[in-house]
């Protein structure tokens, strides 16, 4: 079961399928329980998505940044092996 802030309210969603799915579906109501399987499906994707955009947001906020002269890195780590 889904509990989340998804859960607190419903909406009735329709999809069409072909029929041979339909049917197999059917088939398999014992076994599945294909509300939940859906919504969780729905989550996961929801997820995903929101998780890919802000990777792109990141992305773009870190190629905003100015950029370090060459050579950068290896001065500061030398300067803190040289520190202790």
């Amino acid at each position: 079961m889904i509990t989340s802030k998804y859960t607190l309210m419903t909406s009735v969603i329709s999809i069409r399928v072909p029929s041979e799915i339909k049917h197999e579906m059917e088939m398999l109501k014992t076994e599945i329980n294909w509300n939940e399987e859906i919504k969780a499906f729905l989550k996961k994707r929801i997820e995903k998505r929101k998780k890919r955009v802000m990777m792109e947001e990141v992305i773009r906020m870190i190629e905003s940044l100015p950029k370090t002269p060459k050579g950068t890195a290896a001065q500061m780590v030398r300067e803190d092996r040289d520190s202790h």
